[in-house]
């Protein structure tokens, strides 16, 4: 993007695109460029909740290695990858295994946690990854990709922290040791999927659950769909080759007192096998987020959102009610 022009357009999609590239090279600056990023972020975030990024760096080539790595492990034969059946939540999930709100999810999951450190209590720091060794690649790719969007997730909550006139060391303090979530995702074809009965969307209606989602897809159009303030359902199309989807969680959401809307969102099963890569930018395992000072918010905000949110103790109520785990 030129120096001066305007942060924000609209696609097919209906979400604004929005380019964080003067945060990328410089999470500090002052530019014209900073702050018509960050002020554009902060309008798509308050009013949607979700955005396609630009200027996150990362090359349309690396971004196609994590999407062929992961077809390829889920075009392996079923006795393969149950050999990566989930351990501590670590792990492989066949389809129907994952749940939402009671129903079950059509699609199949390889789930990658940050490895467990002293601070990360409870089953999720018991056990460590399961990297699969087809394709050869896949963990050097993933790695890649996990440290590349650690960067991006820094410079992006730079960007919020000047589209809400606050100081980056208040954010900060809450990702001192960042978690993070990886996620390689396969939606069977609607032809070949259960239906009926306690079965589901392809991923059911659900808000996520820390600060940021980078969501990097295979580019097939209307299987997510994300809800509108005035409760309609938006099909996600026309993405550009070499963005992500981004969006806020609940984390986030309570960071600034609801002002910024972790977006209920679904995901519906289409004509071909589509797979995804979501990655989940989180607060520290022991971060305790309380609402920032100084952000306007209606009254029924502040009762919901006062007082601080465990991240870790929050990661872990979601988690366990995410699988049943006598269909692995």
């Amino acid at each position: 993007m030129r120096a001066g022009t305007v942060a924000v357009r609209r696609f097919a999609s209906s979400l604004p695109v929005v380019d964080v590239s003067a945060f990328q090279k410089d999470p500090n600056g002052v530019s014209r460029d900073h702050i018509q990023q960050a002020d554009a972020l902060k309008n798509a975030f308050t009013n949607q909740g979700f955005a396609l990024l630009e200027g996150h760096g990362m090359t349309t080539e690396a971004m196609d290695e994590v999407i062929d790595a992961t077809r390829t492990f889920f075009n392996q034969s079923d006795d393969y990858k149950q050999q990566y059946n989930m351990k501590g939540y670590r792990g492989y999930q066949r389809v129907g295994v994952n749940m939402t709100k009671q129903k079950r999810d059509a699609h199949e999951a390889l789930d990658f946690f940050r490895e467990p450190t002293p601070v990360v209590t409870g089953i999720l720091g018991d056990y460590c990854n399961q990297w699969p060794g087809t394709p050869d690649t896949f963990q050097t790719v993933m790695s890649c990709y996990v440290s590349h969007l650690m960067e991006t997730g820094d410079a992006v909550m730079a960007a919020i922290s000047r589209g809400l006139d606050v100081h980056p060391d208040v954010i900060k303090k809450w990702m001192k040791d960042p978690f993070w979530i990886l996620r390689a995702i396969s939606y069977p074809p609607a032809s070949k999927r259960e239906v009926g009965g306690d079965w589901g969307e392809g991923c059911g209606e659900h808000t996520d659950y820390g600060f940021l989602t980078f969501l990097l897809t295979d580019g097939t159009d209307n299987a997510l769909e994300v809800q509108t303030l005035d409760g309609h359902w938006l099909p996600v199309c026309d993405i550009p080759k070499g963005t992500f989807i981004i969006n806020i969680g609940d984390m986030l959401s309570h960071l600034t007192g609801g002002l910024y809307r972790a977006t209920p969102h679904r995901v519906k099963s289409t004509a071909l096998q589509r797979v995804s890569v979501p990655f989940f930018f989180e607060p520290s395992w022991d971060a305790v987020i309380t609402p920032l000072p100084g952000i306007a918010v209606s009254s029924h905000a502040q009762e919901t959102f006062s007082g601080g949110r465990h991240y870790g103790d929050h990661l872990t109520s979601k988690v366990l009610s995410n699988f049943r785990l006598e269909n692995l």
